[in-house]
């Protein structure tokens, strides 16, 4: 073994340390070290697609690994095998090149951009370990719709990117090639278009074209929803396999994996675990600060890095929240002439959780304190009225003051029923409107989980 492929072994080892394992496998399976020279380290691969991620995704962190075991600057160089400026020999027969018929080619029509949000691109996509896997699936399937992996189902809690990824492939396969016919839907507007089909008479075969009309890919957002309109789940199988079995790429995003989801059927469970399953966590520290940076670059300032270490620490959920903090305080500093500190953070936190993504727990535990209850009352099957009532206006509160959906307000209950919580929500709401002390106490909790929010920050 020479000293270069010594090196590279050393660098790979420590590059599946921080890698997920099935990345790790799908990408560097095929690369091998070619030489070092003059500081410029090669490597090579057969597929352009594993070329272009290593090189956009992991390159940085190659190098770094190789500067510090070659103890100088080094520069990494992939090298796609079958590229025709870097072949190991020439090509036989290379005089009698001019000699083979040309193929004809056929001029595809530019289809319109799909509608899809301008921001969610896979250049500004944070990688990090909990979305790694599903970042290079999405990579993958956008440079290869419709033959690697089909479907794919991207799933994990709110405001974590699955919608980003969706809109991402969308963007990278038209970019690639405008001729792609391109969908974008959400779950609930696809169940609309499905009902409304119904209520006008053979309005049913105008629907069945729009989602028949030779897509390259349809990306569909939230498909847990699917479980709340059973009529449309025949529907949308028979769509499945239409859309499969003409190769069209079936992308789909969803608060919980296939086998968790309730009320769909069993052969549409089994559909969605055809292809690749792939989640997305909560992003760890380092990932948050990452996206912190990003997204003060994007904003145009720079906040420095004791704030944003203190951001990352006490925003540890939703990226989405994290992006939602970071544009009201470049309008805080502007507003008030300021220098972004930690102080002026602290402000602006305290101002943005009193009515932005306050967690079903600090709920639950905020209600369990005010009725003096467990919290282990509030999510059990107990039924008695002292424990009925609050829990009951838990569930209502969670559907108020947070972006959870039913579904995730019902796993958080003790994996009780989606209805159960839209019962509960309807109740309260119709009971507050001529109940003065209902009223009263859903005021005062309201204050109580802001204040026990607020405390949350301060320490």
């Amino acid at each position: 073994m020479n000293d270069y492929q010594r090196m590279w072994e050393k660098v790979l080892d420590l590059v599946r340390q921080t890698t997920d394992p099935m990345v790790f496998s799908a990408f560097f399976s095929s690369v091998q070290p070619v030489s070092f020279t003059d500081g410029l380290f090669s490597i090579r691969t057969n597929n352009p697609l594993t070329a272009e991620y290593v090189k956009k995704n992991l390159g940085a962190v190659i190098e770094s690994n190789l500067s510090k075991e070659a103890q100088r600057k080094v520069t990494l160089q992939v090298i796609v095998k079958d590229d025709p400026e870097i072949e190991d020999e020439p090509p036989a027969f290379e005089e009698e090149a001019d000699a083979l018929p040309v193929p004809e080619t056929k001029t595809l029509r530019a289809q319109e951009p799909p509608k899809l949000n301008a921001n969610y691109v896979f250049s500004n996509f944070i990688i990090g370990p909990s979305n790694q896997f599903a970042h290079a699936a999405a990579y993958d399937v956008a440079h290869n719709p419709g033959t690697s992996y089909n479907p794919l189902f991207i799933y994990g809690g709110s405001g974590l990117g699955k919608t980003h990824l969706l809109h991402a492939i969308g963007h990278a396969i038209y970019e690639r090639d405008n001729s792609k016919r391109i969908l974008y839907i959400t779950c609930e507007n696809f169940c609309s278009d499905f009902q409304a089909s119904l209520s006008l008479r053979n309005n049913i075969h105008y629907f069945r074209e729009k989602y028949r009309s030779n897509y390259d890919a349809i990306l569909i957002d939230d498909i847990q929803h699917l479980s709340l309109v059973n009529k449309t789940q025949e529907e949308f199988f028979n769509l499945f396999e239409y859309l499969y079995s003409n190769k069209c790429q079936i992308v789909m995003t969803c608060d919980k994996s296939p086998k968790d989801l309730k009320n769909i059927s069993e052969r549409l469970i089994t559909r969605f675990e055809w292809g690749v399953v792939a989640d997305i966590q909560p992003p760890d520290f380092e990932t948050r600060l990452a996206i912190i940076k990003n997204k003060c670059l994007s904003l145009g300032f720079d906040i420095g890095d004791d704030v944003g270490r203190f951001l990352a620490e006490k925003i540890q959920n939703h990226v989405r929240e994290i992006e939602g903090v970071l544009t009201r305080l470049s309008i805080y500093a502007s507003l008030q002439n300021q220098p972004i500190s930690i102080k002026l953070a602290k402000e602006c936190l305290k101002e943005y959780t009193s009515d932005q993504n306050i967690s079903m727990d600090v709920i639950k535990r905020a209600v369990a304190a005010y009725f003096d209850i467990s919290i282990a009352d509030l999510t059990s099957k107990k039924r008695p009225k002292n424990i009925a009532k609050p829990r009951q206006l838990a569930m209502f509160l969670c559907r108020s003051m947070t972006n959870s959906s039913l579904n995730e307000i019902a796993a958080s209950f003790g994996g009780k029923d989606h209805t159960t919580v839209l019962y509960a929500c309807r109740k309260i709401e119709e009971c507050k409107n001529t109940d003065d002390d209902l009223s009263s106490q859903i005021d005062t909790l309201k204050k109580y989980i802001i204040k026990n929010r607020r405390e949350e920050i301060d320490h």
